[in-house]
């Protein structure tokens, strides 16, 4: 009895192995990382004869490189590959990949509600000021942008919030390199703001440019120590980048 049960076990963990597999193929990456997280935490706790400990990782090894290869995965976090018959590392590297993406969807959030409060404003003086400063930004005149919010909060903050959804917005088309270009306007306005060096960081990660993701999460964390999203990626970056060809050893 103990046995069959053990077999219904794996039979389970294999059928919610091949959900996983249906997730990928509609491109559903982060609904399959949940679940994949969950069946291999599942094979931690669960007890199994050796021949079927044996198929239960040859499938797990299958589907990480399945994982791996497929382009919906690539795009959201690049080359990043799975070590096999390793159930510890490759759940700490699930946890990474998971926190990212809830990271983004929180940022996504805030976006919305950033410029829901915008056009619910109704300093229509400094909604002009805010577009003038951000029409110099755009041209590089930090120096007139400057000093036309200099003395309107609220056109700080709009300007602010107007940069920091543009990024978003880039991001989301990816295109990181327009979306690094408005976090660093944005960057004029709150230079001590660790959020967006994390998300230049990310933009960053899109492109492989490991050095810069590198570079941004340690201003990141410079400016807070305690930024655990950016702990975090900067894990995932330094795994990435020693593994990348020519990668450098990071601190």
């Amino acid at each position: 009895m103990a046995e069959a049960m053990k077999r219904e076990e794996v039979a389970e963990l294999l059928r919610d192995l091949n959900e996983c597999q249906v997730h990928l193929k509609r491109n559903n990456v982060y609904s399959c990382l949940r679940r994949f997280r969950e069946v291999l935490r599942r094979v931690q706790k669960t007890r199994m004869l050796a021949q079927d400990e044996r198929l239960v990782m040859k499938e797990i090894n299958a589907f990480q490189g399945d994982l791996a290869a497929s382009r919906a995965y690539r795009d959201m976090y690049g080359p990043a590959t799975f070590r096999d018959n390793d159930l510890k590392t490759t759940l700490d590297f699930l946890e990474m990949l998971i926190d990212l993406k809830e990271e983004e969807l929180r940022e996504e959030r805030e976006a919305v509600e950033r410029s829901q409060k915008v056009d619910d404003s109704p300093a229509e003086g400094s909604r002009a000021l805010a577009m003038k400063a951000k029409e110099a930004l755009d041209r590089g005149d930090w120096g007139t942008a400057g000093e036309i919010i200099k003395d309107d909060e609220t056109a700080t903050d709009m300007v602010f919030n107007m940069l920091v959804s543009a990024g978003i917005e880039y991001r989301r088309r990816h295109d990181p390199d327009r979306a690094i270009a408005e976090y660093r306007k944005a960057l004029v306005i709150q230079p001590d703001d660790e959020g967006l060096y994390y998300n230049i960081a990310r933009a960053c990660v899109e492109k492989r440019d490991w050095e810069g993701a590198w570079e941004a999460v340690e201003q990141a964390l410079e400016i807070n120590p305690d930024f655990a999203e950016g702990r975090n990626l900067g894990h995932f970056i330094k795994r990435e980048r020693e593994r990348s060809p020519g990668g450098d050893q990071v601190r």
